[in-house]
């Protein structure tokens, strides 16, 4: 039985979006294989073991600290001690040992986590593992420094597969030679919600009344990442829950996505003082959200993978930007993305109406659109397996 090595993306961080593409990755590589996943020690590790435990049983987790951005030069993991630090690294490089494949990717990893990245493929390479680079997107560059290092190391693989043409092209200009780049799109797409999802598990008994009752539902998703967070007047938005509500009679959904500290609850909780407006305290797993999100009739929201989940129902979303991602997955829809500023614009509110009137239409689209993408998916799994194992 072959072994593979999956990481890269902090998986385990408390985030629905990380959840979602480790929980996608292991149904696509746990057959015939041994995987070693490697997971953020932390409170939240009884969670994840248990959750990928249920999709496989022939599935390890490694918990380890991540690198962070160098310090002096050097990089080191995020406690930033050295002793830790050195046990860290050789915890990595141990683990890393014997693999068939190490397969690094997931989220954003190539913008927001460049040291870890580095210095996980210098690992790989200097112990002659094969290497992938998959599913990952990519934002702006906030650490330039680094470039220079992370291109070196991308140009040094065979095969990177990326989340979309938009990351490509950005590879492409900083460097990254074109031949070595393809296109896999976001590992998430590939889930299915759970047929046996229990609501009750999530939702109070009144929620649940008002989750069935037939009117207009429509989830609200606010991140609470400080660079958002900053930029996110929730006067505006509470201007614009009256509106749905007054207008459409809507069932108003907050939902946070990133359950570490409870951060996006406390951020959005505000926003229960307006009329029909909820919160969903309960932590969802992947499937179980997917489930959640087929009785909705809109999504606003600035996470992507609230975006990418709720799209696997066909649901519409309104992307609201926080960066290029969110603008380049609702592109690929076909679907407009707004800025923060503009919530209360009336061109936002034109938008709103023609995704509620065209409701039926545009989910058909949509679910068309999931399909191609889950498609071009499954064709890179193929290839991966055929080439490396």
């Amino acid at each position: 039985m072959k072994k593979i090595f999956i990481g890269g993306c902090p998986f385990g961080s408390e985030n629905i979006g990380d959840d979602a593409i480790i929980g996608s990755m292991v149904n696509s590589f746990e057959k015939n294989h041994q995987l070693t996943i490697a997971a953020k020690s932390g409170k939240n590790q009884d969670y994840i073991e248990k959750y990928l435990a249920n999709k496989s049983k022939n599935l390890q987790v490694f918990f380890n600290e991540f690198y962070s951005n160098p310090i002096m030069g050097m990089i080191i993991n995020s406690k930033r001690t050295p002793l830790m630090a050195f046990f860290n690294n050789q915890k990595n490089k141990n683990r890393l040992k014997g693999n068939d494949l190490f397969i690094c990717g997931g989220g954003t990893l190539i913008t927001d986590m460049p040291a870890h990245l580095i210095k996980m493929l210098m690992h790989a390479r200097r112990q002659a593992i094969p290497t992938v680079i998959f599913g990952v997107g990519m934002a702006e560059i906030k650490y330039k420094n680094l470039t220079n290092q992370l291109v070196k190391e991308l140009n040094h693989l065979q095969d990177i597969y990326v989340r979309d043409e938009f990351v490509k092209i950005k590879l492409n200009k900083i460097g990254v030679a074109d031949e070595k780049i393809k296109i896999c799109h976001d590992p998430a797409i590939c889930l299915q919600p759970n047929t046996s999802f229990d609501i009750q598990q999530y939702l109070s008994t009144e929620q649940i009344n008002h989750y069935n009752n037939g009117n207009v539902n429509i989830g609200i998703t606010l991140s609470s990442e400080k660079d958002v967070k900053d930029r996110t007047a929730l006067n505006k938005v509470s201007t614009l829950i009256n509106h749905l509500t007054k207008t459409y009679s809507a069932n108003v959904f907050l939902i946070p996505t990133n359950y570490r500290n409870d951060e996006d609850y406390k951020f959005m909780l505000p926003l229960c003082a307006n009329p029909n407006t909820w919160i969903v305290k309960a932590k969802f797993n992947p499937e179980d959200f997917i489930a959640f999100m087929q009785n909705f009739q809109l999504v606003i929201s600035s996470r992507l993978h609230m975006n990418i989940l709720c799209s696997i129902t066909g649901t519409p979303f309104i992307g609201l930007i926080r960066n290029s991602k969110i603008i380049d997955y609702s592109a690929i829809h076909s679907l407009h993305a707004y800025t923060l500023d503009e919530l209360n614009e009336q061109t936002f509110y034109s938008y709103i109406n023609t995704m509620i009137e065209q409701n039926a239409i545009i989910r058909k689209t949509i679910t068309n659109k999931v399909q191609t993408l889950r498609t071009i998916h499954q064709k890179s799994v193929a290839s991966i397996i055929y080439q490396y194992l």
